[in-house]
């Protein structure tokens, strides 16, 4: 059961009752009730500023985020991302963002003491403190080992299936075999430098990450795969000779053909958005032109071929806007000689 407690700049933050579970463990755990209460809520406000950088970069790219607490710390869901750049970035941002807080607090804490000793180091802000830093260090640093699935699973896997270019079936496989014994290795080495308290619980959860990793083996799917439309990068470096041979009708025609593809990633089109831009407007056609230098990349090239074509066209009002708006991609000279232009 969980239920929404508030939102943070429109990022829905629901907590579990099993997260409420945790703090009365802590408090029973500790010889100050109150002290292990308060270290709850220090593991739960890391936890939750971990899964806040997942959810502002989610956000950022439009997916809808929403956040939700629980006794295992906390996960962050949102649309699937249209790119593998913004899944990395994406999980790279919760750990990014902890590590961050971490240093932040860790500073103030230590001016605390030196100006409020009393109250930095009573029990209650003891308990906080150390929980809250210790789960985020340690937990954004083991975060980001490439243990599934934990963040750093997740990028291992992508780096797998992006990089190293195998098959998705073996991608999956490399990411459970390796996280299963880096898992067993933990769990091992916890057993013998620490074994108790609230190390107990982060074996526990180690284990319990093995036995995810087994079952996904089992079932032979980790997550979805992102495709790659060859045919389309095939095609761009067509229009990109057309291009370059100054045949700017052909040029502007495969880069159509090139939108019409399924599954085109966007770095593909907005390069494709460019070539269709400046072809039609090299080619006379300066209203198809200006059209497509809206959605294209504000490259030099794009920003004063669209200034030009507008000026061609009369229309000194919208040449002076996106002089304003996409100026800053023009060399200093090049951006004076249109603002004279145009009048600016």
């Amino acid at each position: 059961m969980e239920f929404q407690v508030f939102s943070i700049g429109g990022i829905p933050v629901r907590l579990s009752v099993w997260a409420l579970l945790l703090i009365g463990w802590l408090a029973f755990r500790y010889g100050d009730p109150m002290a292990g209460a308060f270290a709850g809520v220090g593991v739960l406000v890391s936890v939750l500023i971990h899964e806040f950088g997942h959810a502002i970069i989610a956000a950022r790219y439009g997916l809808m985020p929403s956040i939700t607490l629980h006794a295992f710390g906390g996960f962050t869901m949102h649309q699937q991302a249209k790119t593998d750049g913004q899944d990395a970035l994406i999980l790279v941002a919760g750990a990014t963002l902890q590590l961050i807080a971490s240093a932040i607090f860790f500073a103030g804490w230590i001016g605390l003491g030196m100006l409020a000793p009393q109250f930095a180091y009573h029990p209650w802000m003891q308990g906080f403190g150390t929980a809250f830093l210790f789960v985020g260090v340690f937990w954004a640093v083991i975060n980001l080992f490439p243990l599934w699935p934990l963040d750093g699973g997740k990028l291992f896997r992508l780096g797998l299936l992006r990089i190293v270019k195998v098959k998705p079936v073996l991608a999956d496989q490399i990411t459970h075999y390796t996280a299963i014994v880096g898992l067993i290795a933990l769990i091992l080495g916890f057993w013998l430098w620490f074994g108790s308290g609230f190390i107990f619980f982060i074996m526990f959860l180690f284990g319990f990450m093995v036995f995810q990793n087994i079952q996904a083996l089992r079932n032979g799917r980790t997550g979805p795969v992102r495709r790659v439309n060859t045919h389309a990068k095939d095609l761009l470096g067509d229009a990109r000779a057309a291009f370059q041979d100054k045949r700017w009708a052909e040029a502007a025609r495969i880069g159509h053909q090139i939108r019409a593809e399924p599954e085109v990633s966007d770095r593909v089109l907005e390069e494709v958005f460019e070539i269709i831009a400046l072809a039609h407007i090299f080619d006379g056609k300066l209203d198809e032109g200006v059209r497509f230098a809206r959605r294209a990349p504000a490259s030099p090239q794009v920003v004063a071929a669209q200034v030009k074509a507008l000026l061609a066209l009369g229309r000194k009002d919208e040449a002076r806007t996106v002089l304003s708006d996409r100026g800053n991609a023009l060399s200093f000279e090049l951006k004076r000689d249109l603002e004279r232009e145009v009048g600016a």
